[in-house]
């Protein structure tokens, strides 16, 4: 996808996350237009923000959880403490994970 804002064009990719990458080939122009030669890989936490499943929202959960709220004391992979902060996730509005564009 190609936009032109505030005077200054921009190249995105159509997917959003991790597995994005943009790169303009080709032409002389990148150098006059401040484009990088090289591929530009997409950010975020998710490969893909449109195709998110229950290992993306259990990898990010994981990662940024607090200490076991039953005081288990077992590692990450507890999973009696995953078991209940997914029932938590996932009891919530299938809204909350719908990308917004």
């Amino acid at each position: 996808m190609a936009a032109v804002t505030a005077g200054i064009p921009q190249v995105q990719s159509d997917t959003l996350g991790l597995a994005s990458q943009t790169q303009v080939v080709g032409g002389t122009a990148n150098t006059v237009l401040q484009f990088p030669d090289a591929t530009v890989s997409g950010g975020g936490n998710v490969p893909n923000l449109a195709a998110v499943d229950v290992l993306d929202v259990r990898a990010v959960a994981e990662a940024a959880r607090p200490p076991c709220p039953m005081r288990c004391k077992r590692t990450s992979s507890c999973n009696l403490c995953m078991s209940v902060l997914l029932a938590t996730i996932t009891s919530r509005s299938a809204d909350a994970l719908t990308p917004v564009r």
